[in-house]
């Protein structure tokens, strides 16, 4: 009987993982990718039903954070601001309802400029 409880809990277990992990890769993600020399002091997207906060980002460091599924169509606004520089804004590709497994990323690339890649 005992052999039979442990067996169980360990199969919740396994199953729970397993859900967990797929809740990662079903919901749709955004990155940033600091290759400049600077650090990234605050990073910020804003999704059309919510905000991300990065935080701070080092150089040639990257961070990814998912995200609930949006209702709304919009786009993808970020806002970066390095060490000793004016906030880096600009839109980056657009985001339609329910969208799975979405991946965007943002480069901020050696020059100060944004690149996006979406897929």
């Amino acid at each position: 009987m005992v052999k039979l409880a442990l067996k169980a809990i360990a199969f919740i277990l396994v199953a729970l993982v397993l859900i967990y992990q797929a809740t990662f890769w079903v919901l749709p993600s955004v990155t940033i990718n600091n290759q400049s020399n600077l650090a990234i002091t605050s990073s910020y997207i804003f999704l059309p039903q919510s905000k991300l906060d990065f935080g701070e980002l080092e150089n040639n460091k990257t961070n990814t954070l998912h995200y609930q599924l949006q209702q709304i169509d919009g786009v993808y606004r970020y806002q970066l601001t390095l060490q000793n520089k004016e906030p880096i804004e600009g839109e980056c590709g657009y985001i339609t309802s329910n969208e799975i497994h979405k991946r965007v990323e943002i480069v901020l690339t050696s020059n100060y400029k944004i690149l996006c890649n979406t897929q």
